[in-house]
């Protein structure tokens, strides 16, 4: 007899599932390597394990979790030359709905991110890292969605749920989150300014700036080789140990931020 198939009440809890376990990736709620029990998480989550397994596999599917040879469920383990490629990447998509979102008629867009960047620097400045992060995230998919391209919007989801483990280093680290989101601030409020003016080259370049910044403090913070946060933090937010790498500058050549043509 051939496997059943779901009842609509299934698939539904099933997309609930997998939407709450995708939206923990996306916050940096489970650490690189992290063995996952469909048993823990479906107590954790009030169901049963079969909407789990079925989650976890699209979410193995998009490269989040892997399975083991030994069937074991873990999140994707996470390498230097991973997050580099993973960054720029990143840099590349994001920056080009940045400056997509240049072209927004939405009147109300200008307003909502500057609202959003806004209560990221307040929830950082009283270290509620979980806000704050939360903030960002709906800055950045403010910008995202307004670019107006549905499947660039999930292209740049997914690659954020493999960044999970940089979310989870700041959540470890509330003055490092105080220091990175002063900083975002300042970058993010030249978005919205390149936005507002319809300037989509300096939406571009500062949308990579930001997420450039970020990935600076990362690597000297963030112990590869055994996927965990590496000493103490300097005054400056960060070790002091990991590559060399600074934000971008105004007069750095054009291949770090390229800018596409319509």
């Amino acid at each position: 007899m051939p496997e059943r198939l779901l009842t609509l009440e299934d698939s539904s809890l099933s997309e609930r599932v997998y939407t709450a376990l995708r939206l923990a990736l996306l916050r940096g709620k489970f650490v690189p390597g992290e063995a996952l029990s469909l048993r823990s998480l479906a107590a954790s989550l009030g169901t049963s394990p079969m909407p789990v397994r079925a989650a976890v596999q699209r979410l193995i599917a998009e490269k989040a979790l892997v399975q083991t040879a030994s069937r074991a469920i873990i999140v994707a383990p996470f390498t230097y030359e991973n997050f580099k490629d993973l960054m720029r990447i990143r840099m590349e998509l994001e920056g080009f709905a940045a400056e997509r979102a240049c072209m927004s008629k939405d009147r109300g867009l200008v307003g909502r991110l500057k609202g959003f960047n806004q209560s990221m620097l307040e929830a950082a400045q009283r270290h509620d890292v979980e806000a704050a992060l939360a903030a960002n995230y709906s800055f950045h998919f403010g910008v995202y969605e307004a670019a107006g391209l549905p499947q660039l919007t999930d292209m740049i989801t997914n690659l954020w749920l493999r960044a999970g483990p940089y979310l989870a280093a700041v959540q470890r680290q509330p003055r490092a989150s105080e220091i990175l989101s002063t900083n975002s601030f300042k970058i993010q409020d030249r978005v919205i300014e390149a936005i507002r003016t319809g300037d989509r080259k300096a939406a571009r370049f500062s949308l990579a700036m930001d997420l450039r910044f970020a990935f600076a403090w990362f690597v000297k913070t963030y112990d590869f080789s055994d996927n965990r946060l590496g000493g103490p933090l300097k005054r400056d937010g960060t070790e002091g140990t990991g590559p060399d790498v600074r934000p971008v500058s105004r007069d750095e050549p054009r291949r770090n931020v390229k800018a596409y043509s319509d």
